[in-house]
């Protein structure tokens, strides 16, 4: 900067008439920096394939937790609690299948942008990224635990680990303790 090729949109640029040809020009340009807002990250779905099998991970996962769960007496307390986020994945990999199959659609998915650096500001908008735990009534694991965390925190966690996959960077900023 200021010989970078920097890429901001305006704020029509970011409406659903103006998005696809704005993440086109995205995908097709030698950008140094393209700069979104948070509200704008989250409007660029991650391609349906690859968030079936972030959530077949996440399944997987669950079921290992489900597993350690068992005490000499039967299931633990937290074994309902696991059971539960556990169901909720599988519906929600039943919609991501039935998307998978029945896409017509023309969307520019995160995932097609050749994207080889992100750096979020504000981190801490995605801290409540949901887990499964055995333990319960510890202060400070919030509502997170068991499968129920934010939306936003799961979105930015997917993108991550795709870039994260494929070799690519991610850098996290916040002037907010976490």
């Amino acid at each position: 900067y200021p010989y970078a090729s920097v890429l901001s949109p305006e704020e029509a640029e970011f409406q659903p008439a103006g998005r696809a040809e704005f993440l086109n020009r995205i995908m097709t340009g030698d950008w140094d920096a393209v700069i979104l807002a948070d509200s704008q990250m989250t409007m660029i779905p991650t391609r349906p394939e690859t968030q079936a099998a972030f959530v077949r991970q996440e399944i997987r996962d669950l079921i290992e937790s489900m597993e350690a769960e068992y005490d000499e007496n039967g299931k633990s307390r937290t074994f309902k609690q696991i059971e539960s986020a556990k169901a909720k994945l599988e519906k929600q990999l039943k919609e991501l299948e039935l998307k998978i199959a029945d896409r017509r659609d023309t969307t520019t998915y995160f995932d097609d942008l050749g994207i080889d650096q992100l750096f979020v500001d504000e981190a801490h908008t995605y801290k409540n990224l949901r887990f499964s735990t055995s333990m319960s009534g510890v202060k400070g694991l919030g509502s997170a635990a068991n499968g129920k965390g934010s939306d936003i925190a799961w979105d930015m966690y997917q993108k991550v680990r795709y870039l994260q996959q494929n070799g690519k960077g991610i850098v996290f900023a916040t002037g907010t303790p976490i």
